[in-house]
């Protein structure tokens, strides 16, 4: 089984989440916490949560219908990542890495079914920003840092290379400079001709970590990390130099 865009696209219970399960069509109205209180095979999927070192951070997204959503944590090994989706009261589990997929599902006796996959072609990572990379530029940049996504079918996020370079040097932050990698070579090499973009500003990004923080959500998007830490969600958009200041004061880089 090849992967597609699963890899990187494309992770208290109340008495009112007991109420909201007879109801699949207020999924959307419910916590994370509460839809997996009242998902079938609820110890089974728990147990292969722990498994799997997730943190709880959870996040919400539709997925396909107000009987369908989606939950996505980061776990406790950097650049490996749970997603749960559940389909009125079905969980399917997913362990996202770099260069595997595990799905896990249920039959109906709750005997879990883990399927992997992985990637049929790792060697196009090579030339890429990968989670090693992330990881490299977190351990030699702890204090902080950030990293900036452009595309070459964004003018504004090209436009924006400069601003937050500007801002980055008036700051003193680490700046990381990274292509989409839906980018045709051509049209990043055509770029460079013209001296619109640095060469030094092309490396394509892949990596889950990024992904599943939402950097490919949206180009130009910047993330952030304090301490070593990576904030949750990518800032998605365009700014002058001195609007990125400003964000970048507020949380306190």
């Amino acid at each position: 089984m090849q992967l597609n865009s699963k890899f990187f696209l494309s992770l208290g219970f109340g008495l009112m989440a007991q109420a909201h399960a007879a109801n699949p069509s207020l999924l959307l109205d419910q916590t994370p916490r509460q839809i997996l209180e009242n998902v079938r095979c609820k110890p089974q999927m728990q147990k292969q949560l722990s498994d799997w070192q997730m943190t709880g951070e959870w996040v919400k997204q539709a997925s396909g219908g107000n009987d369908q959503v989606r939950l996505e944590t980061p776990t406790r090994k950097f650049a490996q990542w749970i997603r749960v989706d559940v389909k009125g009261t079905e969980p399917r589990l997913a362990l996202l890495q770099a260069l595997s997929f595990g799905e896990v599902t249920f039959d109906q006796t709750c005997k879990p079914k883990l399927t992997v996959s992985t990637h049929p072609n790792p060697g196009i990572f090579k030339d890429r920003f990968t989670d090693q990379d992330l990881l490299a530029k977190l351990r030699d940049h702890k204090e902080k840092g950030m990293i900036y996504t452009w595309s070459p079918n964004m003018r504004w996020s090209i436009e924006g290379i400069a601003e937050i370079k500007a801002a980055a040097k008036k700051m003193n932050i680490p700046l990381t400079v990274l292509v989409s990698p839906r980018a045709s070579k051509q049209s990043i090499d055509e770029l460079v001709q013209s001296g619109k973009v640095k060469s030094s500003d092309t490396k394509m990004h892949s990596s889950v970590e990024l992904v599943m923080r939402g950097i490919s959500l949206h180009d130009p998007s910047l993330l952030v990390w304090k301490n070593g830490q990576l904030h949750r969600w990518a800032r998605p958009g365009h700014e002058r130099a001195a609007r990125f200041e400003q964000w970048l004061k507020k949380e306190s880089l």
